[in-house]
């Protein structure tokens, strides 16, 4: 399952975003977009009590926003300045 993060602090290392992640479950990739991150985990019951638990805590400063990434047939897109990124 794929899980997008918002509302966390540009500067966040993919390191510490996996550690907090990883409390939960594996985390097979981490995504960066310009608004918004993608954590993929291997199990989705381990990303449902992952979103559930860290939805609305304070971390690092900001009160982060854990949800299920929207599910389309494709997996998400990150459009930057250099062109665009699939999570695969």
């Amino acid at each position: 399952m794929i899980l997008r993060l918002t509302n966390s602090k540009k500067h966040i290392k993919a390191k510490e975003l996996k550690k907090l992640f990883s409390t939960y479950g594996v985390v097979s990739k981490i995504m960066r977009c310009p608004n918004s991150v993608y954590v993929k985990m291997q199990n989705d019951e381990r990303a449902k009590i992952a979103a559930s638990n860290l939805n609305g805590m304070n971390w690092k400063g900001n009160y982060i926003n854990v949800s299920p990434a929207p599910i389309t047939t494709h997996s998400p897109i990150c459009r930057t300045s250099v062109g665009a990124i699939r999570l695969i």
